[in-house]
């Protein structure tokens, strides 16, 4: 009987340790507990980021720290427990399946949106949100920043630069006017004076007698320089103002002056023109035929090329335009600072709702490619 009494007993003792072990064990698992939630609390609030919590399931604000409070106007204690369509009007109502609708843009995605503050402002926002578990429930954790400056900033500078695309447009109308003008100037005045010049050396030449050879040779030279000034005159002035493009339309304007400049660069152009006829307006035709004479000009100029091809094509109710030839090529990778005849062809290709690509490796030549709308397309 003894025995048995000292045997519960060491039971019993056995127990109680066994139960101050626990306690001990409870104990410091809840200190450890307290820590991490602590730790946890701190980074919460500590971010300058907004943060909030919401049920994936229900989609319904589970926590929020300060910086979202602020950001949105709310008080916390107004927002847990309510729905995220309070602030985001693109989230799901309750009992979401998955609590995907309640992560606008998908999870682990950084997206741009909008926001609804308590006073109905519209805030620009970017979003950053996936699903965790926490204490067994599946929440959505949603990282915001606001971004409305940064928006007004680039609605701002878009503006500015259409205002600039505007003002390059009407300046560009304006040195057509100007370049027709001179062109006439140079065709009227010029041409008339070299006409007579002309006329006059061939007079000259018809009254020297047959003995005055070196006078008559000298003549012949004379009538040949004025000969060569009225054809580089033309070539100016077609330069300045395509009179063929209004006279007679783009295809021709375009045949002609690739034809003139073969014989003036003597580098060989292969042309390709559309069998159709193109619809282009004023201002479509005018840039397009001024990009050919940038592109040629940068051929001639710069290329070192033997030939070059070009071709214009209408497909899908927009024009094409390739100029390839076979020079010594740049590489685009570098940027020069004063290469404007390529900006200059970017530029005018925008100026008429179309894309300009240059692509140009050293030695393999380089390629353009513009394409715009058709007019009425």
């Amino acid at each position: 009987m003894t025995r048995l009494i000292e045997q519960q007993t060491l039971t019993e003792a056995e127990l109680l340790k066994y139960r101050n072990h626990l306690e001990q064990l409870v104990e410091s698992r809840t200190i450890e507990l307290q820590k991490s939630d602590e730790r946890y609390r701190k980074l919460f609030e500590g971010t300058n980021d907004a943060v909030a919590l919401a049920d994936a399931k229900s989609c319904v604000f589970l926590d929020l720290n300060q910086s979202f409070a602020d950001l949105l106007g709310w008080e916390r204690s107004e927002l847990i427990g309510k729905p995220l369509r309070i602030v985001h009007p693109d989230v799901g109502g309750a009992e979401v399946s998955g609590g995907f609708e309640c992560c606008p843009g998908g999870l682990e995605e950084m997206v741009e949106t909008q926001a609804i503050t308590r006073d109905g402002r519209i805030l620009e926002v970017s979003i950053k949100t996936a699903i965790i578990e926490l204490n067994g429930q599946k929440v959505v954790l949603g990282s915001f920043r606001d971004i409305t400056a940064r928006i007004l900033a680039e609605k701002k500078l878009a503006e500015s630069y259409r205002q600039l695309q505007q003002l390059s447009l009407h300046l560009d109308i304006v040195r057509e006017e100007e370049r027709g003008r001179i062109a006439r100037e140079l065709h009227d005045e010029m041409g008339a004076t070299l006409t007579a010049l002309k006329m006059r050396i061939h007079w000259l030449e018809s009254k020297l007698p047959p003995e005055m050879a070196q006078f008559t040779a000298e003549t012949e030279q004379m009538d040949k320089l004025v000969t060569d000034s009225i054809y580089t005159m033309r070539f100016v002035v077609n330069q300045l103002k395509p009179t063929l493009l209004h006279d007679l339309g783009f295809a021709a304007a375009v045949e002609h002056y690739v034809q003139e400049f073969q014989k003036y660069t003597e580098i060989e152009c292969e042309l390709i023109l559309p069998e159709e006829e193109l619809t282009l307006d004023e201002n479509q035709s005018s840039a397009m035929f001024r990009i050919l004479q940038e592109a040629m000009n940068n051929v001639a100029k710069h290329a070192q090329a033997t030939r070059v091809g070009i071709l214009f094509t209408s497909r899908d109710h927009s024009l094409i335009f390739l100029v390839k030839d076979n020079g010594v090529g740049f590489d685009s990778n570098i940027h020069k600072d004063n290469s404007f005849g390529l900006l200059g062809i970017r530029e005018r290709a925008l100026m008429v709702n179309g894309r300009a690509r240059i692509s140009s490796q050293p030695g393999k030549g380089t390629q353009i490619v513009v394409k715009i709308p058709l007019a009425g397309k």
